[in-house]
């Protein structure tokens, strides 16, 4: 409540965020109020007010599947123009690296084969790097040394196996 000036609140699931993504978010067109970044989980990532009040975000439910349609309604209903940042799940490209990384920290000695990679990146992750990690921590679990797509679970094999756009 005691900000004067424009503000960004970045959430904590969003190591893919990169220096482009954020930038929008600090060029304030006469027309924008607020910036909102959706999350696919029903949340959000990123907020920006150019003129933070606290009563815009306090009270909101947070880590509920509702939490970004209730903060949305919320600027709304305030009257500020709001302007929508990219959803974190458009960063598809980022999977394979991130996979990689979170699996190093897990099983240093595993890898993921071509086909896992692209299984990892056809999905569209409603739960964001949460939910990553913990399907490279459950197929490091299965898997000896090389996990393949029949190391994930079975909801994203089935989504990969019959989506001719992710072969």
């Amino acid at each position: 409540d005691r900000l004067t000036g424009p503000m960004l609140l970045v959430g904590m699931d969003t190591p893919q965020l990169d220096p482009a993504t954020l930038a929008r978010a600090f060029d304030w067109p006469d027309e924008v109020d607020a910036f909102f970044g959706p999350a696919d989980d029903g949340g959000y990532w990123a907020i920006g007010l150019r003129e933070p009040d606290g009563a815009l975000v306090r009270g909101v439910p947070m880590s509920r599947a509702d939490t970004g349609a209730q903060q949305l309604a919320r600027l709304a209903a305030a009257g500020l123009r709001v302007a929508h940042l990219p959803a974190l799940r458009d960063r598809s490209e980022d999977i394979p690296l991130l996979a990689t990384h979170l699996l190093r920290q897990i099983k240093p000695t595993a890898a993921l084969s071509p086909a896992a990679l692209a299984a990892l990146t056809a999905y569209r992750w409603p739960g964001n790097v949460r939910e990553l990690k913990n399907v490279v921590e459950a197929a490091a679990a299965l898997a000896d040394e090389l996990i393949g797509p029949e190391h994930l679970n079975a909801g994203m094999r089935l989504q990969f196996e019959f989506n001719p756009a992710a072969a």
